[in-house]
């Protein structure tokens, strides 16, 4: 398929036309879209007592968003190849606030269950069209700090769903949770549009085919350096975000914490994310990519390592920061070098990378819950503990090797 890139002059070195506001509505998107994966976590009994049902029969709404939100990522780069960048984000978003709306007023649950799985398929368009489109229209050597920018509102999101929906949920109701997430989707889809029709594309000549589309996406797999950014990704994901979700089940069997108090803790691992985010020029400077990713690994294994050894909740305030800042120095290193790992067809790979992402961070989950429901926390942290810090090491190694630079 032949396109034309989103911004035809191409990213300058000096960094003078990076599209900031545009940048900043697909962060606002990227928010809701992962406050939307998360906040089911804790209205589930809410749910279950709307319809009669129990807590466990209500889940199946959380998978109805996870396994589309998921699946459908490898479509998106062919859409956003298609009919460009912003274009394919804007009507993603303004679709998924329209399900959000409507699962707000569903009447049964089969009805929420179809309605959740419409809302996940279009809130998959947001994440790796918006990857493509920073790797477009942004300098290499600007990238990672604007990466990083827009990474802040998909990692807010999650912790938001987690900590704060509960609390809408206990005060407002699970319906009108998800009508101010769709609020939210509907305001980032409007702005979206402004700068969207500032960056009109023209169309490619040959049609859209998804099924061959999809193979050539797949086809990515053959390349060697896809692989190994892929392989490094399904440990970063899957035992540095998958084991994370046992944090608060941890703090809540171990200590008797109550929910408002687990919820307090939780987001401090965003606002270690955020402490990052906002030092990652200066840290780009000072230490590199190579001293990130060593660090990122570090702080990762020391906060798992903590977490077993802990006699009190106390020193998770510092753990779970830690454990937020080391986790996106590795994840926003990684994005960097997946936006260049395949720049003739970014857009599939985009989406190769997040399908890969959340599906790795349910086998995580699995993984966990597996070690954790048989053995307890200890050996589930402790090989997050050891695993963590050795990605960051083999990371440290790729980076300076050909497979990261290939490209780059």
């Amino acid at each position: 398929m032949t396109t034309a890139p989103d911004d035809p002059t191409g990213p300058r070195a000096d960094g003078a036309d990076i599209p900031y506001r545009a940048i900043f509505w697909l962060s606002t998107a990227s928010f809701a879209a992962a406050a939307n994966f998360r906040v089911v976590d804790t209205m589930l009994p809410a749910i279950g007592e709307s319809f009669g049902v129990s807590a466990a029969q209500a889940s199946i709404v959380v998978a109805a968003y996870a396994v589309t939100f998921g699946v459908l990522q490898l479509l998106y780069g062919q859409l956003g190849d298609r009919y460009g960048r912003l274009w394919v984000a804007t009507v993603a978003a303004g679709f998924a606030g329209f399900a959000g709306i409507a699962c707000a007023f569903a009447p049964s649950l089969t009805m929420l269950t179809i309605l959740r799985a419409v809302a996940g398929g279009m809130a998959a368009g947001i994440v790796p069209t918006a990857l493509a489109f920073i790797g477009d229209t942004v300098h290499f050597d600007h990238r990672q700090a604007m990466l990083a920018r827009f990474a802040l509102g998909t990692t807010t999101g999650q912790i938001f769903g987690q900590s704060v929906g509960g609390v809408l949920t206990n005060y407002l109701g699970w319906r009108y949770t998800f009508g101010c997430l769709a609020g939210l989707f509907t305001i980032a889809a409007f702005a979206l549009v402004f700068e969207a029709r500032k960056r009109q594309r023209t169309r490619p000549a040959k049609p859209l085919r998804l099924i061959s589309g999809t193979a050539a996406t797949l086809g990515l797999l053959r390349r060697r350096n896809i692989r190994v950014v892929l392989a490094l990704l399904f440990f970063e994901a899957a035992f540095g975000m998958g084991t994370f979700t046992f944090v608060a089940t941890h703090l809540r069997e171990e200590f008797g914490l109550g929910y408002d108090h687990i919820g307090a803790l939780i987001t401090l691992n965003a606002l270690g994310a955020l402490f990052y985010f906002t030092c990652a020029p200066y840290l780009l400077r000072r230490i590199g990519q190579i001293g990130i990713v060593l660090t990122g690994g570090a702080l990762l294994g020391l906060s798992y390592a903590g977490a077993v050894v802990s006699g009190s909740w106390y020193p998770f305030v510092a753990i779970i920061f830690a454990n937020g800042m080391g986790l996106y120095m590795l994840h926003n290193t990684m994005q960097t070098y997946a936006t260049q790992m395949a720049p003739d067809m970014r857009g599939p790979g985009m989406s190769l990378f997040a399908a890969t992402l959340f599906l790795s961070q349910t086998v995580g989950v699995l993984l966990t819950g597996f070690l954790y429901a048989h053995y307890g926390a200890t050996p589930a942290f402790l090989l997050a503990a050891v695993i963590l810090p050795v990605l960051g090491i083999v990371m440290r190694m790729r980076i300076k090797g050909k497979a990261m630079q290939a490209a780059a």
